[in-house]
């Protein structure tokens, strides 16, 4: 991973949703990295900005990743007038409190939709704050604490090596 910056115990993403460590326990955990919120350019008819987990996306797209047609939502119990601020419209993907857009899908089952993801990520300072849309790969600051405020090992500490990893900075 050359450009994840495994360096000390600093929190660091490569390949998962947000920066993350192993802490103090030993066990995998999130860390407490500020999301970049920019999202400049964006069009919530047909991409949702991923500083906002697409909370923002208002378009017409109906079908989860694996294709299946989503439910209405008032199928589910969902209602516009239970959640003003979501836009349940029809069988519409929405997100209001999830990673990403999604649905119920015709099996009933929930499922995230197929919906782009609006990439802008100016004005963010890796030092400070992780860029939502690269899933924070961006952040090399020095947060060394999970979101339960556990300290993180260090990663030469979780096979993590400068030896095994010569090309990721873990000196």
């Amino acid at each position: 991973y050359p450009w994840a910056g495994l360096d000390e115990n600093y929190c660091r993403n490569f390949g998962d949703f947000r920066a993350w460590c192993f802490n103090e326990d030993g066990d995998f955990e999130y860390c407490d990295v500020s999301l970049c919120n920019s999202c400049s350019g964006s069009d919530p008819q047909t991409c949702g900005c991923t500083s906002l987990r697409q909370q923002d996306y208002r378009g017409t797209i109906n079908t989860t990743l694996s294709g299946k047609a989503c439910l209405r939502w008032d199928n589910n119990n969902y209602t516009a007038v239970d959640y003003p601020w979501a836009g349940l419209d029809e069988n519409y993907c929405r997100n209001f409190g999830d990673f990403r857009a999604w649905c119920f899908n015709e099996d009933g089952d929930f499922e995230y939709c197929d919906v782009s993801l609006c990439n802008s990520c100016s004005g963010s300072d890796p030092q400070t704050c992780g860029c939502t849309s690269l899933r924070q790969q961006d952040y090399r600051g020095t947060i060394n604490t999970t979101l339960s405020g556990k300290a993180c090992l260090r990663w030469d500490n979780n096979n993590y090596t400068a030896v095994d990893y010569p090309w990721a900075g873990l000196d």
